[in-house]
Parts: C-alpha cells; sequence; structure tokens
C-alpha cells in the first residue's frame, strides 16, 4: 500500500491556522497583541497613507478580484496551452474565500471599526485570503521550473501581505485576521501545488514508479528478425540502417560467410 505524502508546507500552513483559530477565539495574548497593533496603525497614519491604504486595499473587493480571477485564468490557459491550468486558478481562489466566509459565520469576531457592514466578520481578512491565494495559484500554473516558482509563490505572499497590511491602516481587520488570511490562503495554495505534482507529470511505460519520462528510455522500441535456421539473429539498427549479426554463423568466421 503506497501511502500518501504531504508536502510540509501544507502541513505547516494548515496546523498554524488552526492554532491561531483557537487563539482568536479564547482571546488572551493574540487579543492585546491585535489591540496594540491597531493603536500603532491609528497613531502613525494620515490621510494619505489612508488613501493609498484604500487603493491597495481595492484589489481585493470582488468587484475587482473576480474580473482578475478570470483574466488570470484565461491568460495563463493561453500562455500554457492548457485549459485545466486556468481552471484550477478559479476552483482554487473560490473554495479558499468560501472557506473564509463559512470561518466567519462559524467564529464570529469583532471588527475594529463598528463602521462597516458585517461588524463580526472580521476573522480571516477574506481580501488577504483572495489576494493571496489568487497570486499564488498564479505562481504555481504559470511558472514549470521549480526555481522560477518558488521566487513567484514569495512575491505572491507579498502581495497578500501589502493587502492585509492595507486592511488594518483602515481598520477593517485586526493583524491576526491577516495572518489567518494569509495562512488560509497558503494552505489552498499548497494544496493546489501538491495536486499539479501528483497528478499533471505523465507516467512513462519505461519508468512507471517515479511517473516521469526518461531521456535515455526509447521512443520507439527496436524490432528484432526472427532467428535463423542455424541459430543465429539479426537486429536492425535505426542508426547504421543496415543489418549487423549477433552471432557467429555457421562458417564458424564471424556473421558474414568467410571464402578462404
Amino acid at each position: 500500500m503506497r501511502l500518501i505524502q504531504v508536502p510540509p508546507g501544507l502541513l505547516v500552513s494548515s496546523g498554524l491556522l488552526v492554532a491561531l483559530t483557537v487563539a482568536v477565539n479564547l482571546g488572551g495574548p493574540v487579543a492585546l497583541v491585535d489591540h496594540a497593533g491597531a493603536v500603532l496603525t491609528v497613531e502613525h497614519s494620515s490621510w494619505r497613507k489612508v488613501r493609498v491604504a484604500q487603493i491597495v486595499s481595492s484589489v481585493g473587493d470582488p468587484h475587482h478580484l473576480i474580473p482578475l480571477t478570470f483574466v488570470a485564468a484565461l491568460g495563463v490557459a493561453v500562455l500554457r496551452r492548457s485549459g485545466l491550468r486556468g481552471a484550477l486558478i478559479v476552483a482554487t481562489v473560490g473554495i479558499a474565500c468560501a472557506i473564509s466566509l463559512i470561518m466567519k459565520d462559524l467564529l464570529p469576531s469583532p471588527r475594529p471599526d463598528i463602521g462597516f457592514t458585517n461588524v463580526l466578520h472580521a476573522y480571516p481578512s477574506t481580501h488577504t485570503t483572495a489576494t493571496a491565494t489568487l497570486f499564488g495559484a498564479i505562481a504555481v500554473t504559470a511558472f514549470a521550473r521549480r526555481k522560477v516558482q518558488d521566487l513567484a509563490l514569495v512575491l505572491a505572499a507579498l502581495g497578500g501581505l501589502a493587502v492585509g497590511l492595507a486592511r488594518v491602516v483602515v481598520q477593517a481587520h485586526w493583524p491576526s485576521d491577516i495572518v489567518g488570511g494569509l495562512l488560509l490562503g497558503g494552505v489552498a495554495v499548497f494544496a493546489l501545488r501538491w495536486f499539479c505534482d501528483t497528478t499533471g507529470r505523465p507516467i512513462s511505460p519505461a519508468d512507471p514508479r517515479t511517473g516521469t519520462r526518461s531521456r535515455s528510455a526509447p521512443r520507439r522500441p527496436l524490432p528484432v528478425a526472427a532467428g535463423r535456421p542455424d541459430g543465429s539473429s539479426r537486429r536492425w539498427s535505426w542508426v547504421t540502417r543496415r543489418t549487423r549479426p549477433d552471432a557467429p554463423s555457421g562458417t564458424g568466421q564471424g556473421g558474414r560467410g568467410h571464402t578462404p
């Protein structure tokens, strides 16, 4: 029986998300850190900073995020010539946002500013979750090389963090809400990467265990001629385009007839 190998990134992000969710609902140190972070943000904010934060935060608004998701999915599908990759972007972002909304309903948390419509829908930040998941899904599906993909994932995390910090500046979320949104987005992206790694590689008949095609494996088998009555055989070479003997013939001097 083959064991399922879960990537460490998926395990770590899932564990941290569960631990933070429990800590946020229990209050205590997390509430103190959130309050200190909100006070520090308000003390160092200005109308220019708030305006810039509103612009950055608008990236995660549904009327901006939904078109961006479909445009990114279409671009990746055309670039990689795979409609499945584009569909995976839309599905990953949609599932991550749905989980975020479910967590908001099951675990109500007050916002820093009561002027927002959904006062008890703070944890986790759906804006942060959606943007981090979208940028991460683009990084996973658009790039094939692992090093380039890792660099793109770092940039995706920074983009999600920027949107999350903007949400803190406009007093829509606590710092813990941003961390929770980043972790939830990380879970979605790592799950997508795991899915692509386990199902997206063609299985080669030459090496079915690893799931990768061996470069040394021949593309087509070399035909072997039937055995001769004298016990020798011939093998056709695609390189030399001629027959060559594999065993000495009845003359006793190799494959060709020898005349003394």
